[in-house]
């Protein structure tokens, strides 16, 4: 088992702290955006010490240096948890005591709304092919690794869109490539939260996870 250091699990609890203090006030204007930061912390910091193996970075920055980044998140947690609030008081003026319009959507029941849920099924279905024909080409650049693409954590994590410090040749499209697939996950996420209760949000899902 990894041995993460003191800040790391400081950091862990303070994400939690913050998180549930967003969920009692999703109503309201700034909880909802506010979790998603928080996810997006947890998934970029957190998740990504235990899913690409803390060991490595231990060996390649060594232990003191990241002691100072996890404190330097613990402290992007403190300060945005304390200011968060008021900031988005300042800034939406008279709009901060109204409720969230994602919720007032969810509470119309608009998103099972017939149309829209033909629109996102169509969606769903032109992501999918753009995901498989992007995916087609990263299976072909790493030698169809299935595993090391798309299952990083039982082993070995295959890159196929990897280039070189120095820009040449294709490089450019790489990187278009690489953005493009976390557009497409992102995507998939969101259609996701967004789909009822049909084929098209498991496939989604199951793209996404």
């Amino acid at each position: 088992m990894e041995s993460y250091p003191v800040p790391f699990y400081i950091a862990c609890l303070m994400l939690v702290a913050i998180g549930y203090r967003c969920w009692e006030h999703r109503h309201m204007a700034w909880g909802l955006p506010a979790g998603a930061v928080l996810a997006t912390t947890a998934c970029w910091y957190l998740l990504d010490a235990i899913y690409n193996d803390y060991q490595r970075y231990v060996d390649r920055i060594g232990t003191k240096s990241l002691d100072n980044a996890w404190w330097q998140v613990c402290l992007f947690l403190f300060t945005f948890g304390t200011i968060v609030a008021s900031v988005s008081k300042s800034i939406s003026g008279e709009y901060a005591t109204r409720r969230s319009s994602v919720l007032a959507v969810d509470f119309a029941k608009r998103l099972d709304h017939p149309v829209l849920q033909g629109r996102l099924r169509s969606l769903t279905l032109t992501l999918v092919g753009a995901w498989l024909g992007l995916m087609s080409i990263g299976l072909v650049r790493v030698n169809f690794d299935i595993q090391g693409l798309f299952a990083p954590y039982l082993g070995h994590k295959a890159n196929p869109w990897s280039r070189g410090r120095v820009g040449g040749g294709i490089d450019g499209l790489l990187a278009l490539a690489g953005y493009f697939q976390i557009f497409l996950t992102a995507g998939f996420g969101v259609l996701f939260a967004l789909l009822n209760r049909s084929t098209s949000r498991w496939v989604a899902g199951f793209i996404f996870f």
